[in-house]
């Protein structure tokens, strides 16, 4: 997984200590948002970048920062659904991916 996180800081942890837990587990940091970013951290998103997600081709996740936490407090990769920032493209084609898998579970 390789993460991008947005500026800002985030109040639960500071973006210094969140760079090095991801990269002490395997993770890695993007300095800048391009094609090798798989996750991007942050707490919300501006107007223009939730307007360029939906029109992207990447499947970059917008997820809250608490996603790396939980999922180092818990021992295992959480899923991303419940973290997943409102608005973004991934975030609509999850929930009809989550929503085909619960009826299939059926």
């Amino acid at each position: 997984m390789t993460f991008y996180i947005d500026s800002g800081t985030f109040t639960t942890i500071p973006n210094y200590h969140l760079t090095k837990l991801i990269v002490m587990f395997g993770g890695k940091i993007s300095p800048g948002l391009d094609k090798s970013v798989t996750h991007l951290l942050c707490h919300n998103l501006s107007a223009a970048r939730t307007k360029s997600s939906q029109r992207s081709k990447t499947f970059t996740k917008y997820l809250r920062p608490e996603f790396v936490l939980d999922s180092l407090k818990n021992g295992q990769l959480e899923l991303e659904a419940p973290y997943l920032i409102s608005g973004t493209r991934t975030n609509t084609l999850d929930a009809h991916l989550a929503k085909r898998q619960r009826v299939g579970a059926k």
